[in-house]
């Protein structure tokens, strides 16, 4: 799985004002980038299997395993371009502990070392998935890059930006209906 690289040409107004055209390139190179990404891994097999996970560069090396056939990226979220190593790994620090306790479960183990690893047994997958982008959108929000959605009814919200594996795609609307989230005023 990996996000292809984009190109954005937009008509921009006159006459430009400098904090409107340094938030346009800052957008534009964000939008750009295909490294810095949290992941979410799937079991093809096992709906009671994720693995949370980071790469600081691009999602390919992430999207296999060659002990299990089976397993593959369900989908990844962007980190915004400047941000740092430090930063990726408190950030999925954050994120794992706050699943762990969301779902009251503990991860998995190395076999060998007993240290925790980044995948999880016994969840609903659905309802992880769900979780996961909810802790992003309300815990780390300016970390990642977002997006506005407008949902088949017109009612328009707001996701972090996520990018499907190609072989769940059909069903990309679905499950992004399911993380959107809608500011109430």
């Amino acid at each position: 799985m990996k996000k292809d690289l984009s190109c954005y040409i937009f008509n921009l107004p006159k006459p430009l004002d400098h904090t409107f055209v340094d938030a346009y390139e800052a957008t534009k190179a964000d939008m750009g980038d295909v490294d810095n990404w949290l992941y979410l891994g799937a079991d093809g097999r096992d709906p009671s299997f994720a693995k949370v996970g980071i790469t600081e560069g691009d999602l390919s090396s992430r999207s296999y395993s060659s002990e299990n056939p089976s397993y593959y990226l369900f989908c990844a979220f962007k980190f915004r371009r400047n941000i740092t190593v430090e930063e990726i790994k408190r950030i999925e620090k954050e994120v794992t502990d706050w699943l762990d306790k969301v779902h009251d479960i503990e991860r998995m183990r190395h076999f060998e070392s007993q240290r925790l690893s980044e995948c999880y047994q016994g969840i609903d997958f659905i309802i992880f998935f769900r979780d996961l982008h909810y802790t992003l959108y309300t815990q780390h929000y300016d970390n990642f890059m977002t997006t506005q959605y407008v949902d088949q009814g017109g009612g328009v919200g707001s996701i972090v930006d996520c990018v499907f594996n190609k072989h769940v795609m059909h069903n990309w609307r679905e499950y992004t209906e399911m993380i959107v989230q809608y500011d109430e005023w």
